[in-house]
């Protein structure tokens, strides 16, 4: 439980740290001028379990997004139909899409919808999370740069 906690500080560290240059220098459009804070500490909170996913060699596998997928971005959605449940959209910076996970509040890693590459071991999505990621209506709730400390 210790383990979960401190990646979930640092990680919650790394998002607010990694985040300030996308803050500063504008985001897209279509993000919320003011700032709900407990949205933001969700997003916060369901971006930094990707910390919590490893490599097959026990190296975050958020290393191995930025290295072998080319991930500079991570999008966190709400599902606007299902409660507590999230979805993290790894994009390129070209805006292509890398990857897809979902985090259900209170599970305890996220799992894959979707991976361009086998960057290591992950659970995969049941076919009812795949289908709301396809079908729900979502909203951004947060746009980081990173799941790490810099």
């Amino acid at each position: 439980m210790r383990a979960v906690a401190a990646a979930f500080v640092i990680g919650v560290s790394a998002i607010f740290v990694g985040s300030l240059p996308a803050l500063a220098a504008g985001g897209p459009t279509h993000v919320q001028k003011t700032t709900n804070w407990a949205t933001h500490d969700t997003a916060v909170y369901v971006v930094s379990t990707l910390n919590l996913l490893r490599t097959k060699s026990g190296q975050p596998m958020s290393q191995a997004f930025a290295r072998k997928l080319r991930v500079v971005r991570y999008d966190v959605y709400a599902d606007n139909v299902n409660n507590n449940l999230y979805f993290i959209d790894l994009k390129r910076a070209t805006g292509s899409l890398a990857g897809a996970f979902a985090y259900q509040m209170g599970s305890v890693k996220p799992v894959a919808i979707l991976l361009n590459h086998r960057v290591g071991r992950v659970n995969h999505a049941s076919d009812q999370i795949s289908l709301a990621y396809k079908t729900d209506p979502r909203t951004l709730i947060g746009s980081f740069t990173s799941t790490l400390p810099s």
